[in-house]
């Protein structure tokens, strides 16, 4: 019978560990580590991920019906393309497809409209419609606490930030 996949990845860590052993630098063994290190945040977030990323997707449903809300009645002109595609995305019918390749990338549709909804709140410091946004600000970041929570590695906060600040210099111009 075939090894599932925490099994695989155990397979492969003992392999490495080996592996280690042999490594006669110092590099060899960080490089050896690292990947050690890499496998078992895998193995970590294996067994939930599906879980993880239905509920993300749900959350980020309500949030983003918030955040609606909060651009209407923040009568934002720039807000406006972003309620059109906020509609869009909330109008679309949940998937059958529960592969985490899809489940993923209807997470990162979402988390591409929420992030620039909170360009947008950012954007409105200052002004009266800031005042409007804030509670669905808040929902926003408590979102991004929770998911946090669950192991963020810093590759997720560095490219979170990167998408921010690619979308700030496309809107710029």
């Amino acid at each position: 019978m075939r090894p599932h996949a925490a099994e695989t990845i155990a397979i492969v860590q003992a392999a490495l560990q080996e592996l280690a052993r042999e490594a006669s630098s110092d590099y060899g063994r960080a490089q050896v580590n690292l990947c050690l290190m890499l496998l078992q945040s895998v193995a970590a977030e294996l067994d939930s991920a599906a879980h993880d990323l239905f509920h993300d997707l749900a959350d980020l449903r309500d949030v983003l019906s918030t955040a609606r809300a909060a651009l209407v009645a923040a009568a934002l002109p720039a807000g406006e393309a972003l309620i059109a595609e906020i509609d869009g995305a909330l109008a679309a019918p949940p998937a059958d497809d529960l592969r985490l390749s899809s489940l993923r990338a209807r997470r990162e549709r979402l988390l591409a409209l929420l992030e620039r909804f909170l360009c947008l709140c950012e954007d409105a410091a200052g002004t009266p419609a800031y005042d409007e946004l804030l509670p669905a600000r808040r929902a926003a970041y408590d979102h991004l606490r929770r998911a946090a929570l669950r192991g963020w590695s810093f590759w997720d906060v560095s490219s979170f930030r990167e998408i921010l600040a690619r979308w700030r210099t496309s809107t710029a111009g």
